[in-house]
């Protein structure tokens, strides 16, 4: 448990708290995905469309074998236009 001061009020406040003790203003939180995670996404959507070619281009073509490029590139596009991580979200529940 980390303690940080507080945007508002310059209180202490604990990371795992939603909200400042002192002046109750809600607390900034990361959401979305890194730069990293966005990085993977666009592998994965290589990988898939190469996986892809290659199947339809081969004797494997038949089968299940094409669901997995297949899902591979929707997730890599799901991690794409994913929100970017954004620190200035506040965390008010």
């Amino acid at each position: 448990m980390a303690l940080f001061s507080c945007n508002e009020c310059g209180g202490k406040v604990s990371d795992n708290a939603s909200k400042c003790p002192h002046c109750g203003a809600g607390q900034l939180k990361s959401v979305g995905v890194s730069g990293g995670q966005r990085l993977l996404g666009v592998i994965l959507v290589i990988l898939g469309s190469g996986l892809t070619i290659f199947i339809f281009d081969s004797k494997y073509a038949s089968g299940g074998m094409t669901t997995i490029p297949i899902i591979l590139i929707v997730l890599g596009i799901i991690i794409m236009f994913s929100p970017e991580k954004n620190k200035n979200q506040r965390n008010d529940e």
